[in-house]
């Protein structure tokens, strides 16, 4: 059972008519959520999590959207989001590296 399966069950199991789904850049979860809530006869709310800066504050920021109409106008965003955190995650990694003895497949096998 993936983590998504685990949360439609939960909300089974606890009696939820339905949950929203929102992983972080993705709609990669939301397909399997629905399919296993039309199982479980829980309704699965398709949403993302935006990842945004807030220039006025300086700080991150997501920005939340539910039930989108056209999902696929997001995915060009979305890619764009999921590559820089890929890249950045690459950079923790090689300096994690750099200070403990353990190599890049090291840490990669448990992200």
């Amino acid at each position: 059972m993936t983590r998504v399966g685990d949360l439609v069950n939960y909300a089974k199991e606890n009696e939820l008519p339905a949950i929203a789904i929102t992983d972080h850049d993705t709609f990669a979860g939301v397909e399997r959520a629905q399919k296993i809530g039309a199982e479980l006869g829980v309704r699965v709310i398709p949403g993302v999590e935006i990842s945004a800066f807030d220039y006025k504050r300086r700080n991150k920021a997501h920005v939340l959207c539910y039930l989108p109409q056209n999902p696929e106008r997001l995915a060009p965003l979305m890619n764009e989001m999921l590559s820089e955190r890929e890249r950045s995650g690459l950079i923790a990694i090689e300096e994690l590296c750099k200070r403990y003895p353990l190599s890049k497949e090291d840490f990669l096998s448990y992200s």
